[in-house]
């Protein structure tokens, strides 16, 4: 088994989380409003979804080892840049540098490793334990600059890793800028901006909502890595798992964990529900990349494609949370639970003509 792409993956998986966990907190931290810090996670993603379409789009034309270097010394500069200044726009300056960073990285890293014969699952089962090992990282070292240095570091190790990457070289035919996958795999991309729109608008105010319950930051910690190291599980055992059943299960069973926040009022008894979270997104995610890799032809754009509508989610979810938070978080979990159910159905009644 070829380590080297493990080792970006896990290594972005752990500096990732632990940012994820407590740029919100950082931020709020220094006089940010709940609203504003909404806004700023949204402007955030525009950037990151920008960086996915063009690197991923990019790397069928570029050589995609270069690609995955440079994303990972712009993020290794954002985290940085959180840990050494209190200035609010410095610190949206950190987050931009450290999201754009990101999202060059996985178009070119799963389209190279699908070629070279890597195990898809097991390299997404990896990520999925970084982020759990970053979620108890964050919540062990809670909100300092120690924890922002140290997801440098991280980030660090992944770019040796990276060094050791061998990818074939591509050539594509054809305009850079191209949207013909958007529009046939529509079925694919339309449901997962659904989901994930609500779950992002949920992310970008969990954190403190939990803080709200009384969860300290080592409890939030272990509920956010609760949820990555289930994914991490299930995903090992996922290599033959049907693309598309497991694609729609993971919508059904988003809705019923969103639905399960807006009731539940003991951060306690949410622990257990991290694992029905985990659960769908393993399905969810990993039935999404199987299917685009397995029926596109241009892996590297299909993949990034995917992630750039992560970053689209990332937009519209927190934007929402934005506005929708103000008549209190409960109705942010309900729309979370709505969209994941809309996607679903849409998801359902087109699985037969695309299998």
């Amino acid at each position: 088994m070829k380590p080297a792409p493990f080792i970006v993956n896990l290594m972005s998986g752990i500096a990732g989380m632990a940012i994820f966990t407590f740029y919100p907190v950082l931020l709020r931290t220094n006089g940010m409003s709940i609203s504003n810090i909404a806004f700023v996670l949204s402007f955030s993603q525009i950037i990151k979804m920008f960086s996915t379409y063009i690197f991923g789009r990019g790397g069928e034309f570029f050589n995609r080892k270069l690609i995955i270097l440079t994303g990972i010394l712009s993020a290794i500069s954002g985290a940085i840049l959180m840990g050494s200044s209190n200035n609010i726009y410095l610190l949206i300056f950190a987050r931009l540098l450290f999201s754009s960073g990101i999202g060059m990285i996985p178009g070119s890293l799963l389209s190279s490793s699908f070629e070279a014969g890597v195990s898809i699952s097991a390299l997404v089962a990896i990520g999925s334990l970084g982020w759990g090992i970053g979620g108890l990282m964050g919540g062990a070292l809670g909100l300092s600059s120690i924890l922002f240095y140290t997801a440098a570091g991280m980030l660090f190790i992944g770019f040796l890793g990276a060094l050791k990457l061998k990818v074939k070289k591509v050539k594509t035919e054809g305009a850079f800028f191209s949207f013909k996958l958007f529009k046939d795999k529509w079925y694919i991309y339309l449901p997962f901006f659904l989901r994930h729109a609500g779950a992002f608008g949920i992310w970008s105010i969990f954190s403190i909502y939990l803080k709200s319950l009384g969860a300290s930051d080592m409890i939030v910690g272990i509920i956010f890595a609760i949820n990555p190291f289930f994914q991490a599980l299930f995903m090992i055992f996922m290599d033959r798992v049907n693309p598309r059943k497991a694609f729609g299960l993971g919508l059904f069973l988003s809705a019923l964990t969103f639905f399960a926040y807006s009731i539940i009022k003991n951060y306690y008894i949410i622990i257990p529900v991290q694992i029905i979270l985990a659960l769908s997104w393993a399905t969810l995610y990993l039935g999404a990349i199987l299917y685009l890799l397995k029926n596109s032809t241009e892996k590297s754009t299909a993949t990034g494609n995917l992630h750039a509508i992560t970053g689209l989610s990332g937009i519209a979810g927190p934007l929402m949370a934005g506005i929708i938070v103000n008549l209190g978080s409960i109705y942010v979990f309900i729309l979370g639970a709505f969209l994941s159910l809309s996607a679903g159905i849409i998801s359902l009644l087109n699985s037969k003509k695309h299998s």
